[in-house]
């Protein structure tokens, strides 16, 4: 998590809370909780004393359960995906028509 501090202090909340969900997957966690309502990620880290402080913040909203055995199903990226050029090309993909718009 300390990493994942200097990175939202730095304004790149976005990037640092995807690359700590990934994380926490790989490592058999899945995040289930949401951030507050009205919570900015970026102005939490830079208002809090430390990374220790932050990351007990950071922590509670989190709520972190197990990943359900029907991860384990899925196909790996590398299968799914052998090429970089068909990894980025899925990235550019504009999927918002297929998305439920609930704004």
């Amino acid at each position: 998590m300390s990493l994942i501090y200097c990175v939202i202090k730095d304004s790149g909340s976005v990037i640092a809370y995807s690359v700590i969900v990934g994380a926490l997957m790989a490592s058999g966690k899945e995040v289930a909780g949401k951030i507050p309502k009205g919570k900015l990620v970026d102005f939490e880290a830079m208002t809090a004393p430390g990374s220790e402080a932050f990351s007990k913040i950071a922590k509670s909203w989190m709520n972190l359960k197990s990943i359900s055995p029907s991860y384990k199903t899925l196909p790996s990226v590398s299968e799914t995906f052998p090429t970089l050029r068909s990894m980025i090309e899925v990235l550019n993909t504009d999927s918002s028509p297929r998305c439920l718009k609930k704004l």
